[in-house]
């Protein structure tokens, strides 16, 4: 699926139906070809797609988020 296309740039999201991995990739045309970079990912397309619409991390969050981190206060669940 196309997520964002605009100035020769795209953000394509890909999920694959046996094992599940989902991958979010920009890509550039550029005069010399095609550049690209990918992400594997474990959100969905409509996890994403709310990403896009969400206001920006702020350097005050990160900062909090590392505080809560290093003091042991968020519960890491895999």
């Amino acid at each position: 699926d196309v997520l964002k296309e605009q100035d020769g740039q795209l953000i394509v999201y890909s999920a694959c139906l046996k094992c599940g991995v989902s991958m979010v990739a920009k890509l550039s045309v550029l005069p010399h070809g095609l550049v690209g970079i990918g992400v594997l990912t474990d959100l969905n397309r409509d996890e994403l797609l709310q990403l896009k619409y969400s206001d920006p991390i702020s350097a005050e969050e990160v900062l909090d988020m590392k505080i809560i981190t290093d003091k042991g206060l968020l519960e890491m669940r895999v």
